[in-house]
């Protein structure tokens, strides 16, 4: 049985394998209550294969995303960090998100709500290619 502390102690998961009443945007949010600016977790979500999928972070107000994509990785086009970030998988695993990728918390929750219903880039923030 999935719980959620199983899925979100995980580096990633499938979205396609959560319980339909499974709210991972709300979910979310309690981690990130929890965590506050002590720290500031993430995950890789995907759909049915590793790739493509939405990297995602949360910290505080703010929140972090990438398109992993093996043709066309991509980041938010209007970020707001101007350095990379770190956030952390699995709570320990160091993640760094590269300049641009952190938006306010509520564009990246209308982010994951998009990609856990259609497995596809979300199309609620303008993306630009990032050459890693």
């Amino acid at each position: 049985m999935t719980t959620v502390e199983t899925v979100l102690s995980r580096e990633g998961f499938d979205v396609a394998e959560l319980p339909g009443d499974f709210d991972l945007v709300a979910e979310l949010r309690r981690v990130n209550e929890q965590h506050g600016h002590r720290g500031a977790p993430c995950w890789f979500l995907y759909r049915r294969d590793e790739f493509p999928g939405l990297t995602v972070g949360v910290h505080g107000e703010r929140g972090a995303l990438y398109w992993d994509d093996l043709d066309a990785p991509a980041i938010p086009a209007h970020g707001t960090n101007a350095e990379h970030v770190d956030y952390f998988t699995g709570g320990v695993h160091h993640y760094t998100f590269p300049p641009s990728a952190e938006l306010p918390l509520e564009h990246v929750f209308s982010a994951v709500a998009e990609f856990v219903r259609t497995g596809q880039r979300p199309t609620c923030v303008e993306w630009n290619e990032h050459n890693a």
